[in-house]
């Protein structure tokens, strides 16, 4: 336990000579902007596979309630033919 506390508090305490570093030389968005540049292919075909699931997932609901009034109609009928035969109750 006392070594995962020593982890944060030396994390901590990078993270802020970081931050005060980049105040003063401007280093980190140079950096950001490099990063940036190198992950937006990844970030574009993130998004197209977005799409094509909530795409997929309209058809797929489409399809669902085509079956759901399928199901209520063929229920109707065998409720009509088994009123018309007199079975049922």
């Amino acid at each position: 336990m006392a070594l995962v506390r020593w982890r944060v508090c030396i994390f901590a305490l990078l993270s802020l000579l970081l931050m005060a570093i980049d105040t003063r030389f401007k280093y980190l968005p140079e950096i950001r902007q490099t990063i940036a540049v190198a992950i937006y292919p990844l970030q574009r075909l993130a998004h197209v596979r977005q799409r094509s699931t909530i795409s997929e997932r309209i058809f797929i609901n489409r399809d669902l309630i085509d079956e759901i009034a399928y199901l209520r109609n063929s229920t109707l009928l065998i409720r009509a033919a088994s009123a018309a035969a007199g079975i049922g109750g």
